[in-house]
């Protein structure tokens, strides 16, 4: 599925309560989701995020509506187009000056073009307590990832792009 991105992790210990699992798998989903929210990724809007975890594994999965993918460029907003003093600073942080919408924007390269390879950056140099992390894909290789998916597929997918 071209809009799924998994995160894989394995659990070092099944005597640990799975409170302590979910809220670090939480911590790790949000952190990921406001990284999203970025000026660089504003225009990447529709996705969520759904967590499945046991004694052995956890599985996130990243749902982006309109794919993983990412434009390689992106317009980062500069201010309205009748504020002097703001233009002129914007200009000399940015070259190659649009106007559109009536502020002035500045086309400027993506770092991360797909979720798989911006979450991997993010999670690179994490460890974690509890768990280990073991893969970010574009398909699931734990039965629990499987599980995320169908789930998502039937229960979730149909309902939250409702317009």
């Amino acid at each position: 599925m071209g809009n799924v991105v998994f995160i894989e992790f394995n659990n070092l210990d099944d005597k640990v309560h799975y409170t302590l699992i979910r809220d670090k798998l939480y911590v790790i989903a949000e952190r990921i989701r406001r990284k999203f929210k970025l000026p660089e990724y504003n225009d990447v809007k529709d996705f969520f995020y759904s967590i499945f975890y046991n004694e052995l594994n956890s599985s996130i999965l990243y749902y982006f509506k309109n794919g993983r993918c990412f434009e390689k460029e992106y317009l980062k907003m500069g201010p309205p187009l009748n504020l002097k003093k703001p233009i002129e600073d914007f200009k000399d942080k940015n070259k190659n000056i649009i106007e559109k919408d009536g502020r002035i924007w500045a086309p400027l390269k993506r770092q991360y073009h797909t979720g798989t390879d911006l979450i991997k950056s993010m999670l690179k140099n994490e460890t974690y307590k509890h768990f280990t992390l073991t893969d970010v894909d574009k398909v699931p290789h734990l039965k629990l990832s499987e599980k995320n998916l169908s789930f998502t597929i039937d229960n979730i997918i149909p309902f939250y792009f409702i317009q």
